[in-house]
């Protein structure tokens, strides 16, 4: 079955956990939050960013993982660096769930996609 192609125009949410996403030596977001296929971000237009923590926290943390916070990009921009669609692919637990269809290989691409989200603390 053909998932819905997010726009460019819609913003979407990585959430960002420790320590499976932040290099605790270095101090900053590991690029393994872009690495891998079909990557979990959750859309904007769907849920709010409030509800969106909300779920972040109940799905991700555990006694091993915590919510740091959360990455936002644009489709457009996601599509842009990494050359991949973000695919709806809601959930029945996070109806605004989506993932960026595809595998990022390279860590230059990781890294940028970093340097282009705007980063929020969970709190």
């Amino acid at each position: 079955m053909t998932r819905p192609i997010c726009k460019k125009d819609e913003e979407v949410l990585r959430a960002v956990t420790d320590p499976a996403h932040y290099d605790s030596n270095k101090k900053r977001i590991s690029s393994a939050l872009f690495k891998g296929a079909n990557i979990s971000v959750s859309r904007l237009k769907i849920l709010s960013y409030n509800q969106l923590i909300i779920i972040f926290k109940q799905e991700l943390e555990n006694n091993r993982s915590r919510l740091l916070g959360t990455g936002q990009l644009s489709v457009a921009t996601i599509e842009d660096l990494a050359k991949l669609h973000v695919e709806a692919d809601p959930t029945e637990t996070n109806p605004a769930h989506a993932e960026i269809s595809g595998t990022i290989k390279q860590r230059g691409v990781a890294n940028n996609l970093i340097k282009a989200m705007t980063f929020k603390d969970a709190d």
